[in-house]
């Protein structure tokens, strides 16, 4: 009997919810300033301009603690998910897998909604849907296989990186020279192409103040002028490399969540030494690797050779900060003073896809239909964020305390299993 009813209280793992809800505010807090500024002041405090202090300081506190790793968690918690979700399935006697592809398959949809409809460029549903596709393969691989995979994207991606270090190197010293010649007046056709080949190689970390100028008129034109834009991107060949270069950011972390999940490590199964221990030594290395990365940042003037240089590393930061996070997590749900905390993000875990949502409507209004794109600085919109996580609060809450589900957790699941059969 396929149903749409929700998964009874009693059937569901807390902590998963938990941890949702506080992945949930740790991605907000990731992705508030490409909401409120242009994109490449997620990662670059210098990309719209000269940062204060205050705010080198408030985004090295923010990524020192947070960058990459709420990415990786949340990731990692939908794998674990995906694993329990086959689990129920099969002891239901369903096809879990046509079930799962249904799933997906919305979640590409509820994607492609959020990015051309709730204007936010940063959805990670539509990848999420394509990499939970890849993630079939690897629903039964023993833990050696999974842990071979995780090893082998972490070593591919820093070989990548090395890779492209080297080229943006080489970039940058043909764009100097060619520049030097400009000045000079002794520069022909290929010493602009070379000056021109590397704006639009660090367009993305490094956008020039036409492109900033572009993107806050864009946005100031209302609504139409950014979801047509958005539709282009996701319709277009650069947004499908794009797609699949996210998807694949997000399948290592579904692995790691299927890993965790098979060892026992998410539900929470493990010895507190055991998990004091894991912690430990993964929040040292998260927070040695990140401050390191936020220094040659720092040093390098924030350049995109700099940036290129920090991603050696960021692979092996993000995923030490996500288990770091996850072990205090359940150690913290073990201690009677964190229940009312734990209740609290539970209700926002439950309902993580509206509340995700929800975040990218928020936002549309208050950036493009307010027409407040570009007006906030960082500081102001890390205290937006934390704004907008209340209200995720509040509204989990009141709609938990009435129905079962979310309303797009509804959609989500009456798409997944059709009409309740009797």
């Amino acid at each position: 009997m396929e149903r749409t009813a929700a998964t009874p209280l009693a059937e569901r793992i807390l902590v998963l919810d938990v941890l949702r809800g506080f992945a949930l505010f740790g991605v907000l807090l990731m992705n508030i300033p490409a909401m409120g500024l242009p994109e490449a002041a997620a990662f670059n405090p210098a990309a719209v301009g000269e940062p204060s202090n205050p705010e080198i300081a408030a985004w090295a506190a923010v990524s020192l603690l947070f960058e990459g790793g709420m990415r990786t968690l949340f990731s990692m918690l939908f794998g674990a998910g995906f694993l329990l979700f086959l689990e129920r399935q099969e002891q239901r006697g369903a096809d879990g897998v046509k079930l799962f592809v249904r799933r997906a398959a919305l979640l590409v949809g509820f994607g492609v909604l959020d990015r051309v409809v709730f204007l936010w460029s940063g959805d990670i549903l539509l990848p999420y849907g394509l990499a939970a596709l890849v993630l079939l393969v690897f629903r039964w691989a023993r833990l050696p296989v999974l842990a071979a995979m995780i090893g082998a994207f972490v070593l591919g991606s820093i070989v990548l990186s090395v890779f492209e270090l080297e080229l943006l190197r080489d970039l940058e010293a043909q764009a100097q020279a060619a520049q030097s010649e400009i000045d000079a007046g002794t520069a022909g056709p290929e010493a602009e192409r070379a000056v021109q080949d590397w704006r639009a190689t660090i367009a993305f970390w490094s956008p020039s103040s036409e492109d900033v100028d572009a993107m806050t008129a864009r946005a100031q034109q209302g609504w139409s002028a950014v979801a047509i834009h958005q539709a282009r991107e996701v319709f277009s060949i650069e947004g499908l490399v794009y797609f699949a270069t996210v998807a694949a950011d997000a399948l290592l972390g579904m692995l790691l969540g299927v890993l965790a999940y098979r060892v026992g490590l998410i539900q929470g199964a493990w010895r507190a030494s055991h998990l004091i221990a894991l912690g430990v030594s993964a929040g040292l290395v998260g927070l040695a690797v990140n401050g390191w990365e936020i220094a040659t940042l720092i040093a390098g003037d924030f350049s995109a050779v700099a940036y290129g240089t920090s991603l050696i590393t960021y692979d092996i930061g993000r995923i030490a900060l996500a288990v770091a996070w996850l072990t205090a997590i359940v150690l913290l749900m073990r201690t009677p003073a964190f229940a009312r905390t734990a209740e609290i993000l539970a209700d926002v875990g439950r309902m993580a896809l509206t509340n995700y949502l929800l975040q990218s409507i928020a936002a549309a209004i208050l950036f493009v239909g307010f027409g407040l794109f570009g007006v906030f600085d960082r500081i102001a919109l890390y205290g937006l964020a934390m704004l907008m996580f209340a209200g995720n609060v509040i509204v989990s809450r009141v709609w938990l305390s009435r129905f079962k589900l979310g309303p797009a957790e509804w959609v989500w699941r009456f798409g997944t299993y059709g009409p309740r059969r009797r």
